[in-house]
């Protein structure tokens, strides 16, 4: 992928773009040479309900009131509509970990038919390291399409797309305040909680928990410090950083919590972002954040974790100086013609020789994605060979499983044959008279008879010999027997010995 198709471009503007629900929310921002100035914002309620002409005349003058003709446009998704997997890799991998990547897409996607857009991220522990994660970010391409057309109706031209799990952590990481290398970040907004992880300063976490109460939400999010603990292996003596932002409500801690301790963020004084418009209040730049966030992010030619969901082929963007290369190309199309004519035998022995020297430079890296691409085969065949034997022995385990759970107590299973969807079972029982009938009524067996005369032994026991055939062998026999719901009130299980 293409990470840095606008980074030629030097924007003083960045318009931060965030759909949410109903509510189409702006944070327009500037660069200064030592400050960043929050020039205004603008929220549209019920935008989807309005025409959209009324729309785009009023981001249109909110563009115009704030002088913004060029600027970078980064909209920031939020995290319910984006899907994150991560998958930990080789380390050889890091040499070409794009096309690894889109190899691993293939167990990554959620619908094998569906169309995404993607990007990923990674983190290495420590130098040392054998082994990558990779967190992949994807977006459905019919959202995505479905969003970018609604802001192209409203004037608005997409660059970046964030998820807004990568705009927070940018946020945090490029905030002053900011001195941790592992924290815990959680941003609040309407009885919502998003948790980005941060583990020696780069991204390695992401979850959501939503509770319209404020009990559960404190427990969940105590839940999943101790989770994050666990994923970052940190010392059991050592507290963890858990930062807030926006709207926490009543959120508390056990008393004398030593394991986490929470600190909150300032959204601006901390950052050193001055409010141009006076009038905005601290709340609505705090329902802002994503915006805003988004909008920072487009501001730094260099964030700390770059990552865009946009497709390729949209981030083409018509510039004033576009002919400019195209014309000094040419000269230099010329020249080359002109040297290649005059000096066309050393020519192409400088060629053959960087030729030779280009293939040598690339062999390493084609070997080692050749042994990458032998172990993912490998593992495939594995996976395959254990599908295979979990599904000739699960028919086997599924109907032991349904016989432990129908025979009474007072009935015994010595041996049990099963050939061609039917099971012949031999054993004893005080009331054998009485077993077809319960066979019957599972939904695993049908047809149960008796093979054989029921005959007694020396313990007044009655030895019976019952040959059934399975119910829906190619089905539901087939399915783990959990999924299966029994058509009658079964009697307590059998102990079933083994043999």
């Amino acid at each position: 992928m293409d990470r840095n198709a606008l980074a030629g471009v030097n924007f003083q503007k960045s318009l931060g773009v965030c759909i949410q629900g109903n509510k189409l929310r702006l944070a327009l921002a500037a660069r200064r040479i030592r400050s960043i100035r929050l020039l205004d914002t603008l929220t549209l309620s019920d935008f989807r309900q309005k025409p959209a002409v009324e729309i785009r005349d009023e981001i249109a003058r909110f563009l115009a009131r704030n002088k913004a003709a060029h600027f970078r446009c980064v909209m920031a998704v939020s995290r319910q509509h984006v899907v994150v997997r991560q998958v930990d890799l080789p380390r050889e991998a890091e040499a070409n970990l794009a096309k690894v990547v889109e190899y691993q897409l293939a167990v990554l996607v959620p619908s094998e038919s569906a169309a995404i857009c993607y990007d990923f991220c990674f983190s290495k522990q420590t130098p040392q390291s054998k082994s990558l994660q990779v967190t992949v970010f994807l977006v459905m391409k019919s959202w995505l399409d479905q969003a970018l057309q609604l802001c192209e109706s409203l004037g608005l031209q997409v660059d970046v797309v964030l998820p807004s799990s990568i705009a927070i952590a940018n946020y945090a990481l490029l905030n002053r305040q900011f001195k941790v290398e592992t924290a815990l970040i959680t941003h609040w907004q309407e009885g919502q909680c998003e948790m980005v992880g941060v583990l020696k300063n780069t991204f390695y976490h992401s979850r959501e928990i939503t509770s319209s109460e404020e009990g559960e939400l404190s427990e969940a999010l105590q839940t999943e410090i101790e989770f994050f603990r666990g994923r970052a292996d940190l010392p059991e003596e050592a507290p963890l950083d858990v930062w807030i932002m926006g709207n926490a409500g009543g959120l508390v801690t056990a008393p004398g919590e030593k394991r986490f301790r929470f600190r909150r963020f300032s959204l601006l004084q901390d950052f050193g972002i001055e409010i141009v418009n006076r009038s905005a209040k601290v709340s609505d730049v705090q329902d802002q954040f994503l915006a805003l966030a988004a909008g920072l992010v487009g501001l730094k030619k260099k964030n700390p974790i770059t990552l865009n969901l946009l497709p390729v082929e949209r981030r083409l963007r018509k510039s004033r100086w576009t002919w400019v290369p195209t014309y000094g190309l040419l000269g230099l199309n010329l020249l080359l013609l002109l040297s290649l004519i005059v000096r066309r035998p050393i020519q192409e022995r400088i060629y053959s020789v960087q030729l030779s020297r280009e293939v040598a430079r690339l062999e390493p890296e084609v070997r080692r994605i050749h042994f990458v691409e032998n172990e993912i085969a490998d593992l495939r065949r594995r996976t395959s060979l254990l599908t295979e034997f979990r599904n000739s022995n699960q028919q086997v385990l599924d109907a032991l499983n349904e016989l432990s759970k129908i025979l009474p107590k007072n009935t015994w299973v010595f041996d049990f044959n099963m050939r061609n969807e039917a099971m012949e079972v031999y054993g004893a029982s005080q009331a054998a008279a009485a077993l077809p009938q319960m066979l019957d009524n599972s939904p695993y067996f049908k047809e149960a008879e008796f093979v054989a005369p029921i005959l007694k032994d020396g313990l007044g026991n009655e030895i019976y010999r019952i040959r059934m055939k399975l119910e829906q062998a190619g089905s539901a026999v087939g399915l783990p027997s959990t999924t299966l719901q029994p058509r009658t009130k079964l009697p307590e299980k059998a102990q079933v010995p083994r043999k």
